[in-house]
């Protein structure tokens, strides 16, 4: 029998550089018709114990369901207590 310990300190990195939005409108039954792009990088490690996850996105011309949001400036990390992401955007 093989056994995986997983390693605390291994880091998975996302990169992103103007990702399409649309796409996955798909995958939301087009509820939101969103539309616009991503940039930017998130980073994870100790993800099935104590997850340690960081983001800075910025979202760029924004629109959901015909509303227009234009530029956003993502920041946040993984809270392990609320565990849940509080949004910081500007």
């Amino acid at each position: 029998m093989v056994s995986y310990r997983p390693n605390p300190y291994d880091t998975l990195s996302v990169k992103l550089n103007e990702l399409e939005l649309t796409p996955f409108n798909n995958l939301l039954g087009n509820k939101f018709n969103i539309t616009g792009h991503l940039t930017g990088e998130a980073y994870g490690s100790d993800l099935l114990e104590e997850p340690k996850i960081f983001t800075s996105i910025i979202a760029n011309d924004i629109t959901i369901a015909g509303h227009a949001l234009g530029q956003l400036d993502i920041k946040t990390q993984w809270d392990n207590i609320d565990r849940n992401f509080p949004f910081k955007y500007t």
